[in-house]
Formats: C-alpha cells, sequence, structure tokens
C-alpha cells in the first residue's frame, strides 16, 4: 500500500511539476527583482521568460531520483524526513540527490547567470 502511494505520488508530481515550478519561478522573480512586471521593460521581460524557460530545460532534464527530490523538497516544501519517507530512502540519500541535482542545474544554467 505504501508503495502504491509512492507511485502515485510520483505521478502527480510528474503531471504538476511544470506548472508547480512556473508559478514559482515567477512568484521568486517578482520579489527578487523587487519590482512590478509592468514596470519591467519589454527587454527584461523576454530575458524573464528565457530564464524561466532555460530553468525549466535544465530541472526536465536531470535524472528521475534528483529531479523527484528536487521538485519535494523545493516545490512542494517537504523537509528531507518527509522526502526520504516518501521515497523511501535515508535523509542523507535525500540530502545528497539535492547537492547533486543543484551542481548539474547550476552548471547547466552557467551560460545563463553570467554577467556576459
Amino acid at each position: 500500500m505504501y508503495r502504491i502511494a509512492v507511485n502515485l505520488t510520483l505521478n502527480f508530481l510528474k503531471r504538476r511539476q511544470r506548472q508547480d515550478a512556473q508559478e514559482v519561478l515567477d512568484e521568486s522573480q517578482s520579489l527578487a527583482m523587487g519590482i512590478q512586471d509592468s514596470s519591467v521593460s519589454p527587454e527584461g521581460r523576454s530575458l524573464k521568460k528565457e530564464l524561466s524557460e532555460k530553468l525549466q530545460e535544465a530541472i526536465d532534464s536531470l535524472p528521475l531520483l534528483y529531479k523527484v527530490s528536487f521538485t519535494l523538497v523545493v516545490f512542494q516544501e517537504m523537509t528531507h524526513r518527509q522526502a526520504a519517507r516518501i521515497l523511501g530512502c535515508s535523509e542523507n540519500t535525500v540530502s545528497w540527490r539535492l547537492h547533486k541535482a543543484r551542481k548539474m542545474l547550476q552548471a547547466k544554467l552557467k551560460p545563463y547567470l553570467e554577467g556576459g
């Protein structure tokens, strides 16, 4: 029964990941920039959209175990312990997967985040 719940959760996350990721990105970028979308230039909106798309592509390209761990902790706001229970692994494994996922994302997004 527990495995069924895990599988259902994984399926749910796959369906919702894109929608949740975009909402979180939009909200966090607006907060980080500290400005309203109406005051952003068309060029700024275009760059923001491109970066959001590249981030989503990078997340989508992660190996499944890393992507699921990242999604549970970052987008679903679960603790490492909660994610570990769902995934049937240790908290240390979840922490390691998050570390690796962040490193992979950082490497994939580096060209877009450099100031040049």
